[in-house]
């Protein structure tokens, strides 16, 4: 297709070697415009068998990881203090009833937790370093209640701003 169009092209390929391994290539063209009565392609081919099979190692494990938060109802997440930048696991969506991939912010979990649990929620989000516990209550929008076991080590980032991962 390349060819007949004189397209640049870029695709990832297995081989299969003559000792029955399969090698996977990332194989990149550039059409060499002048030569304009052929399609002439300058290009590379890298093997990337190893990045290949740790991208499908990494898939497998966190297949597990999520498997076995569902099992536990247990979450985990990971937040950055300074720009309320929360990554979930698909279980904490689960547990806190966001929707799956959906932008979570400290206040929107803030209005999830019991309003008697409020100042305990506070000050666990204003502690700045080392291990925490907290068990807070989590009061559904339907009225259900939830109770909620934390356990987070604040760590700092690069620049010295507190940052959090939590389970």
């Amino acid at each position: 297709r390349a060819a007949m169009q004189g397209a640049d092209f870029e695709t990832e390929l297995r081989l299969l070697m003559p000792d029955g391994a399969v090698k996977h290539v990332d194989v990149v063209g550039h059409r060499i415009p002048e030569f304009a009565d052929r399609p002439v392609f300058l290009g590379c081919i890298r093997d990337i068998t190893e990045r290949t099979l740790a991208d499908d190692e990494l898939r497998r494990i966190n297949g597990f990881l999520a498997d076995a938060q569902a099992l536990g109802k247990t979450g985990s997440v990971s937040f950055d203090y300074t720009t309320d930048t929360h990554i979930w696991s698909k279980e904490t969506y689960n547990i806190l009833e966001f929707e799956v991939g959906s932008k979570v912010t400290s206040s929107m979990v803030a209005g999830r937790v019991h309003p008697h649990d409020i100042p305990l929620f506070r000050e666990f989000l204003e502690k700045s370093t080392g291990p925490q516990h907290l068990a807070m209550r989590l009061l559904m929008p339907d009225g259900r209640m939830k109770w909620l076991d934390v356990v987070a080590h604040v760590t700092a980032r690069v620049d010295g701003v507190p940052a959090g991962t939590a389970c």
